[in-house]
């Protein structure tokens, strides 16, 4: 609140109070859950395709994605003040989903450019060989 406060001091967030407060609290938190496990599975499936790329090991970061929320939400509820969510395990399962499909399709991405290139570099190459046999 202090940051919009300074950016934006008349904004619904700088000046929430009560259950506007808590209202807002709760959707920052919630886009930070999504957030924090969407970079995650993004990471473990580039992370995947860097070191192996094998079908047969893609369970790995999806298991990532599914035991690490459970498990951060199951260490909340031994802190004080702080409980074990259900929503936020979805939230958590969301952005990792979307994070995960994010680099797959980053990962696509770049085959074709590749694909491409190497299309591109064979027919320049024919190409060539036509030049010099005239």
């Amino acid at each position: 609140q202090k940051i919009f406060a300074a950016i934006a001091p008349n904004s619904i967030i700088a000046t929430a109070t009560g259950e506007d407060y808590d209202r807002v609290h709760t959707i920052v938190r919630m886009i930070a859950h999504f957030t924090e496990f969407a970079v995650l599975g993004a990471l473990l499936i580039w992370c995947w395709r860097t070191y192996t790329g094998k079908r047969l090991f893609l369970f790995i970061p999806i298991a990532l994605m599914v035991i690490v929320p459970i498990l951060d939400e199951t260490l909340q509820s031994f802190t004080a003040g702080r409980a074990m969510e259900f929503t936020d395990v979805l939230i958590d399962l969301a952005g990792g989903i979307f994070g995960g499909g994010f680099a797959v399709f980053t990962l696509w991405i770049g085959y074709l450019i590749i694909k491409k290139k190497k299309k591109k570099g064979k027919e320049d190459g024919e190409r060539e060989l036509a030049n010099c046999a005239d």
